[in-house]
């Protein structure tokens, strides 16, 4: 009986199950049938729109396509009529070519002129016309930069001299030394003359007392010994004792000293032109300067201008002022250096220079400044117009005197080469001739046979317009201390 409910609950089971599945069954079909009829409804009028424009789309192509149509046949149209205006054109342009062609030979017969000597001609003629003008335009544009050019460079230059104020003073054959007290000229001259023989034979310089209140003169052609000579004469006259013996001590100590005096005067001037950082043996050049005379104008002097002169134009042009003022100051340094045949003393102290550490510049200018060589540079070009100015100015320079000095160098050598003869000193602007002869080597009459030997030697100048002095000291001292 169980097993009848069993299966009999079963079959109601499975029958219950199967008409609820078939129920959802027939919803979910209905559903997606209405689903489907909506999507179809959708897509009927989705494909009418379409369709609509796609008509819409075929009729404006084929308006477009009719318009197009159109435009070629314009075009068509409008390229047949330029065809027929080039025709045209290239006609008129054939005629025209055949009308100048007959106009070229009818001018060349009536000028006589080739097609080519005519357009040679006009071409000439308009080459003749620009060359003038440009010409006038050119003469008219340099005139007119000359002009500036000669004003800006002459306020440089008016400008440049008027703030340098520079003293010229002539030192031809006498250097002034200052007393501080008449009595000191006593001092000088001595016992009978003694300190002043001692000093003029010592010095080779003629010493003169009496010409001026507290001044002595210091007379000699070579500046070299009137240098030392006034150096001495300071220090004796500081020092307070003068004879012979202290004379001869102090020459002694100043040659010895020489130059340590002229590395001091190198150095002052230096220090004067702004000069910086030179080799000491350029200082003691600089200082042997101070015993040259160019035209009676001092060299260090005339040096120490320059670079002044140099220094104030490198300022008004703004160039290297510095450099400028340096080669300015050693331009001249080449004077006192031993000569070189075939090279000037611009060429000379040019050469010294760079070999003592000074740059290319600086040597170039030195070698320029007498137009030898070309300037590299425009301070280098600058020394040659301030070494013009400074020599040309009012009383800077007087009669040329070298080569007189240069004979009485001469004469001094060759009397000097005789046998017994110490020294020898030209005095007088030539007019005395002084020999000190050895008393060792020469007595009495072998020194009065020097005098010949100087006649004759006095004879070989024959350009001699007057009377020479000769005079023959042989003179022995002996000095005990007891």
């Amino acid at each position: 009986m169980t097993l009848i409910w069993f299966f009999t609950g079963s079959i109601l089971g499975a029958t219950f199950v199967f008409l609820y599945f078939k129920k959802k069954i027939d919803t979910v079909e209905e559903f997606t049938t209405r689903v489907i009829e909506t999507k179809m409804a959708k897509a009927q009028t989705t494909l009418k729109t379409r369709l609509d424009e796609l008509q819409s789309s075929e009729m404006r192509l084929k308006h477009e396509t009719q318009t197009l149509k159109n435009a070629q046949k314009t075009i068509q149209d409008a390229q047949r009529k330029i065809d027929i205006r080039e025709k045209e054109l290239s006609s008129l342009i054939q005629e025209a070519q055949e009308k100048r062609l007959k106009q070229e030979k009818t001018l060349e017969q009536i000028a006589s002129l080739s097609r080519q000597e005519a357009q040679n001609l006009l071409f000439q003629k308009e080459k003749e016309q620009t060359e003038k003008k440009v010409f006038k335009w050119r003469e008219k544009h340099l005139q007119e930069v000359h002009e500036e050019v000669d004003r800006q460079a002459k306020d440089i230059l008016l400008t440049a001299i008027n703030r340098l104020q520079s003293s010229q003073v002539q030192e031809v054959s006498t250097t002034i030394v200052t007393l501080s007290h008449p009595d000191e000229k006593a001092k000088i001259i001595g016992r009978d003359g003694r300190n002043l023989r001692a000093f003029e034979q010592a010095s080779g310089t003629t010493l003169l007392v009496d010409e001026a209140p507290l001044q002595a003169h210091i007379s000699c052609f070579d500046p070299v010994r009137r240098h030392i000579a006034a150096i001495v004469l300071h220090s004796l006259l500081e020092s307070g004792k003068i004879n012979p013996e202290t004379i001869q001590e102090t020459f002694a100590a100043i040659e010895k000293d020489e130059k340590k005096q002229f590395l001091r005067l190198g150095q002052e001037a230096a220090q004067k032109s702004n000069v910086e950082n030179l080799h000491p043996e350029i200082l003691i050049l600089l200082g042997k300067l101070k015993t040259r005379s160019s035209h009676t104008q001092n060299v260090l002097q005339h040096s120490i201008e320059v670079s002044h002169l140099c220094g104030l134009f490198a300022a008004e042009l703004q160039l290297n002022e510095p450099l400028a003022r340096r080669i300015g100051l050693l331009h001249d340094i080449g004077k006192v250096l031993p000569a070189e045949e075939g090279h000037s003393h611009a060429i000379v102290g040019a050469r010294f220079a760079k070999e003592h550490g000074e740059s290319e510049k600086v040597a170039n200018g030195i070698a320029c400044h007498h137009a030898e060589c070309a300037p590299q540079s425009m301070e280098g070009a600058l020394t040659s117009l301030a070494d013009t100015i400074s020599a040309t100015r009012p009383g800077a320079r007087k009669i040329d005197h070298t080569k007189q000095l240069e004979r009485y160098e001469a004469l001094e050598a060759a009397v000097k080469a005789l046998r017994g003869v110490k020294s020898a000193f030209v005095f007088s602007q030539g007019r005395e001739l002084r020999v000190y002869i050895d008393p060792e080597e020469l007595d009495d009459r072998e020194a009065e046979a020097v005098v010949a030997q100087c006649v004759d030697l006095l004879e070989k100048q024959s350009n001699l317009s007057f009377k020479i002095k000769i005079s023959i000291i042989r003179e022995k001292s002996i000095v005990i201390f007891s």
